[in-house]
């Protein structure tokens, strides 16, 4: 970190949930390290990262979604005659069938695709988006721009830049490391 004001606003954010405090405090005991900047940092992530993911859901919860529904919608968006089989989507998406088959019948349930009978096969179907899963997809994704930019006003482009940087570095290490030797 930078400066000692950065510095005490990280322990501070890591302060307001116990549980990060209690294990900074078990990570302190166990490690004894006087540099654990490290793991309030690593801390500090998964607090945000926690809390990001916690308003992902709860806007998905808002529309009946989840992330694999929303996939499946997006690429019927962008679909040839906004329609695909059900193997065509499972692969783009790299599901099982099994999976995709309860995806899709979540989306028929709330109407936001249809099943039609391929023209082509008689014993296959294909999945079409309604004008009502359109409609989803854009509301969904205009609230998120909202909130995003909302989140991220207090950051000057040059800051995001870094962030941004920073964040790929970590990317790519966690990369590194899950690679086998």
């Amino acid at each position: 970190m930078g400066d000692k004001k950065d510095q005490e606003t990280l322990i501070y954010t890591c302060q307001l949930d116990p549980r990060y405090q209690i294990l900074m405090t078990a990570f302190q005991q166990v490690v004894q390290r006087e540099n654990d900047d490290p793991v309030r940092t690593y801390l500090l992530i998964l607090h945000i990262s926690r809390k990001l993911l916690a308003e992902e859901q709860a806007l998905f919860d808002r529309h009946n979604l989840s992330e694999g529904k929303l996939s499946v919608l997006l690429l019927l968006r962008n679909a040839p005659q906004k329609q695909l089989s059900p193997s065509e989507i499972a692969e783009a998406t790299q599901v099982t069938r099994g999976t995709m088959t309860g995806l899709v019948a979540g989306l028929v349930r709330d109407a936001y695709v249809v099943r039609g009978k391929d023209p082509n096969d008689g014993r296959r179907y294909r999945v079409q988006l309604t004008e009502r899963g359109s409609d989803v997809i854009d509301q969904l994704l205009l609230e998120r721009s909202r909130h995003i930019e909302k989140l991220f006003a207090c950051f000057t482009p040059s800051e995001l830049a870094t962030q941004c940087a920073l964040i790929e570095k970590l990317n790519h290490q966690l990369a590194r490391e899950a690679a086998p030797d």
